[in-house]
């Protein structure tokens, strides 16, 4: 399922057959399952390979099958698997040795022309969608996306150093150029707690001629916090609301020393 929705496929139940979406989800499936299964025909065709052609593919078979070893590996025995986007290597090494072995299959192989000429149209058509896809990516990324809004909005608000979670700690602090200083925490049961993945334990000292820290949540890590009823609440010097287009609410909390 991983595989599948990292090649775009969509839940659309309410969606007739042949409507669009559905053609499209239809060509996302043909697709995950050709990039799945040419690199083990590749593989079983490999004592065929001759010549200076066929070095090369015996090469991108040997890449492919390590990188999605090694990634297979730390993806059903470790924490890879929390997101489906770490197999994007493994997509990268399937699609060049597909296409690399339908190349072979047309130019070498007259037996296998015509079933590698139809293979070839579905991974076109895929190409097509993913092209498109990136045309109608909005141009104004600045004005619509949520994190540049949130590092604009904080930084009117004259803030400089700061704690959220994962995903909003590391994007402020790239996109302000690191003007926000913002911090990773988790925020569970238990509390705001110093996040310990890719972070260094000084980021959550006292910094030197700091004034003032603060606290990014959304609405489900403030209603945590409440629900507990955090001391951390009645701490703060202040607090604001930030809404960002999406209409979607963050709890700003300011506090006038480290909340570590």
């Amino acid at each position: 399922m991983a595989w599948m929705t990292l090649l775009g496929l969509e839940d659309i139940p309410d969606k007739k057959l042949m409507s669009g979406e559905s053609i499209m989800n239809l060509i996302r499936i043909i697709t995950a399952l050709i990039l799945a299964v040419l690199p083990v025909a590749a593989t079983c065709c490999y004592a065929k390979y001759r010549g200076q052609s066929g070095r090369q593919m015996r090469i991108l078979l040997w890449a492919h099958w390590t990188v999605t070893g090694l990634i297979l590996v730390g993806y059903l025995c470790g924490a890879l698997s929390v997101a489906n986007w770490r197999l994007s290597p493994i997509v990268c090494t399937a699609f060049i040795v597909s296409m690399a072995f339908l190349r072979w299959a047309i130019t070498k192989q007259k037996t296998m022309q015509r079933a590698a000429g139809v293979l070839c149209v579905p991974l076109a058509c895929f190409c097509l969608l993913s092209a498109c896809n990136v045309l109608l990516l909005p141009t104004n990324a600045e004005e619509v996306n949520v994190q540049y809004q949130l590092t604009n909005m904080l930084e009117k608000q004259g803030l400089t150093y700061g704690y959220a979670t994962f995903w909003h700690a590391n994007a402020i602090t790239v996109i302000s150029g690191e003007k926000l200083k913002v911090r990773n925490v988790s925020v569970n049961e238990n509390g705001v707690q110093k996040a310990t993945y890719q972070t260094d334990s000084r980021w959550y000292e006292d910094q030197p001629e700091q004034k003032n820290y603060f606290l990014l949540l959304n609405n489900a890590e403030y209603q945590k916090l409440d629900e507990r009823k955090d001391p951390l609440l009645n701490q703060a010097e202040r607090s604001f609301v930030l809404t960002d287009s999406n209409g979607t609410t963050y709890q700003v909390l300011v506090f006038a020393k480290n909340i570590f």
